[in-house]
């Protein structure tokens, strides 16, 4: 009846794009109800799914139901879609009977860019590969990107089940930050640099602010480098710097990138559709020209008529 907790927070105070789970691992999957969930307000550090599937950044201490994890063995396909095709580009195909093509898709292993055989067309008798398997990130790939194809069955694999626990005791903990051990924290330490004496620097003693990045999946390194005039910035300064520094432009991203280039759809559907297109304007075109046609050689039939009567 309401948004529930994920488990998904923010790690690092000075990257709102930086998350994990509570198991302190990066999420492969992505399905966020804005499009960049560090532009929402700095207090709004851990993530709930409401019952469209979306994410949102919500306070800490934001009073919800919660979302846990259980193994429940093999996924399965317990979806299936008779007389419809799942649009996604560039599936794997084979030719195998219904039961092998759905074995075969558990089986595929995750690729590197996180994709998995979500979905599975299988069309019977055709002259080709009767099995069409489609890896992708999103697990609802299929579902959003479906046609109705008579001779096409799209089975949907599903790897959730649900049960609802009335009896959990819930946390009035009041606290805005994720309760995480996988936070990075910062610190700020003042050392003395020893005075360096090189052939282009002359002596200098200097008092370097060192950031201490601590967290359990990190090592903690300090690095001092002398420098030439002594520091005045303060921590906010610094901070704001290096954030300034590791900010990326979202449309330099491949993932912007690749929202504005076209997929490669090898599908002869997709091939009839596009060959009936052309035909269809040229015949719109060609119908046009006829229409002008005595015209134009009443057009140069004066023409000729004026240049004999000079």
């Amino acid at each position: 009846s309401g948004d529930v907790w994920i488990g998904l927070h923010e790690i690092d105070p000075l990257d709102g794009s930086n998350m994990q789970w509570v198991g302190c691992e990066d999420p492969i999957y992505r399905n966020f109800a804005v499009p960049d969930p560090s532009s929402t307000p700095d207090d709004s550090k851990c993530f709930t799914v409401d019952f469209t599937g979306q994410w949102k950044s919500e306070r800490c201490d934001q009073k919800f139901g919660f979302v846990c994890e259980e193994n429940m063995g093999q996924c399965d396909f317990d979806r299936m879609y008779p007389g419809t095709g799942c649009g996604v580009a560039s599936p794997q195909k084979s030719e195998v009977t219904l039961s092998d093509c759905l074995n075969n898709c558990r089986n595929i292993p995750i690729q590197p860019g996180g994709e998995e055989c979500w979905g599975v067309g299988f069309y019977l008798n055709y002259a080709q590969e009767d099995c069409w398997m489609f890896l992708t990130v999103d697990p609802e790939a299929c579902a959003k990107n479906n046609f109705q194809f008579a001779s096409i069955d799209m089975y949907i694999k599903t790897c959730f089940t649900q049960t609802v626990n009335s009896t959990v005791v819930s946390d009035n903990s009041n606290s805005i930050s994720p309760e995480s051990s996988c936070l990075i924290q910062y610190s700020t330490s003042q050392t003395e640099v020893a005075s360096v004496s090189t052939s282009t620097l002359p002596d200098v003693t200097t008092q370097s602010m060192a950031l201490e990045k601590t967290s359990p999946q990190y090592s903690t390194e300090t690095c001092f480098c002398p420098c030439e005039t002594n520091s005045t910035l303060s921590l906010e300064e610094v901070l704001a710097r290096i954030k300034r520094e590791l900010t990326v432009d979202k449309k330099e991203t491949s993932a912007y990138i690749r929202t504005k280039t076209c997929a490669e759809d090898d599908r002869r559907s997709s091939q009839f559709i596009g060959f009936g297109g052309i035909v269809f304007i040229a015949i719109e075109i060609g119908f046009f020209i006829l229409l002008d046609f005595p015209n134009v050689i009443n057009m140069f039939r004066l023409l000729k008529k004026n240049v004999y009567s000079r």
